[in-house]
């Protein structure tokens, strides 16, 4: 598994690798469903004392059951690196590539793409008109940002950005055992990530993504998805209610 804030150039790697699937935060684009799940856990990591079941935290026991990982062969970036240590954990045979880049280039990515968009008052308007697609989307990642970052506004996000980044770096490295973990340097190419996987070199070139366009891509790519969602419910549960209001008013 690899754990990072922001990683697609990793999950694409890994992909190469493993010959799989690697989860990560897009595959929430295409199953929705899952962050009903995902937000289920992180409150209940976060907010047992809240009186959030039990039942509902994750642990080595349970961690099939509350996190939809399916038959994908690794896990990477957000929400699953709120689970770093029970990942760890539930998989004994599994590898941890720790990918960490310079903290003041992270930030500004993360800043211009993550932060801002999920506090962005018309992101999270159109989250509440949209309950069906967007709105789970944002619910989750305010979980994680309520959660991990003990944050309820931007500026509070901001703050404490770099010293979350920093524990986060921390705690993967304390709770992973020796000869389990790869910190992977940015640029090294395949063959550190391929000795320590125990796979061939690919003859192809490792990926590179521009994150922040990527990101921002995606995010208006979400956005007009929204939008089509909220018309579309619109016409689904608007239309027979002018239909009825049109009966009425006709027979009068």
């Amino acid at each position: 598994m690899t754990n990072n804030l922001e990683r697609k150039a990793m999950r694409e790697a890994l992909q190469i690798l493993l010959g799989g699937p690697v989860y990560h935060a897009f595959e929430l684009i295409e199953h929705i469903d899952h962050c009903a799940h995902w937000t289920s856990a992180i409150d209940a990591k976060y907010n047992n004392d809240k009186g959030i079941s039990c039942s509902h935290k994750v642990d080595a026991c349970n961690i099939d059951d509350l996190l939809p990982l399916g038959n994908y062969v690794g896990v990477s970036d957000m929400p699953a690196i709120v689970f770093s240590a029970e990942l760890i954990a539930a998989f004994p045979q599994a590898k941890v590539v720790l990918v960490e880049r310079d903290v003041e280039k992270w930030y500004t990515s993360f800043d211009e793409t993550i932060m801002s968009g999920l506090w962005s008052r018309v992101n999270n308007i159109i989250a509440v008109f949209d309950p069906w697609w967007l709105g789970p989307m944002v619910s989750m990642h305010h979980a994680w940002i309520r959660g991990m970052f003990k944050a309820g506004s931007l500026d509070e996000m901001r703050a404490k950005s770099r010293d979350v980044y920093a524990e986060h770096y921390r705690h993967v490295r304390e709770v992973t055992p020796p000869g389990r973990l790869l910190e992977y340097k940015l640029g090294s190419g395949w063959e550190p990530l391929c000795e320590f996987l125990g796979r061939p070199v690919p003859d192809i070139e490792f990926p590179r993504v521009n994150e922040s366009a990527a990101m921002q891509e995606k995010i208006q790519w979400m956005l007009r998805k929204a939008g089509k969602s909220i018309l579309y419910h619109c016409a689904i549960y608007g239309l027979p209610v002018v239909v009825a209001a049109g009966s009425v008013l006709w027979y009068r």
